[in-house]
């Protein structure tokens, strides 16, 4: 059974924002949330750090399994800033 939020209430951001609120304690990199976007970072010098940032990656498609909630792969985009 799926419930949801009418779109528009005036109580729909706010229950989001709750619903969400355990997503940043799931992963390891650093997170910023703003409404329902999500940005997922972290330095990366070593093959270690790519790989805690792809570990972080599959705690959150984990975690949108888990809530019924998926990401718009669409909207996912990755931004890389360096030399390599």
């Amino acid at each position: 059974m799926l419930s949801s939020i009418p779109q528009g209430c005036v109580i729909g951001p706010i229950l989001f924002v709750v619903f969400i609120d355990d997503l940043p304690d799931m992963i390891r990199s650093k997170v910023h949330i703003f409404a329902d976007d999500t940005k997922v970072y972290r330095k990366s010098s070593s093959e270690n750090d790519w790989a805690e940032l792809q570990a972080d990656l599959q705690r959150l498609v984990e975690w949108s399994e888990m809530w019924q909630l998926q990401f718009n792969a669409d909207k996912c985009k990755v931004f890389h800033l360096g030399r390599n």
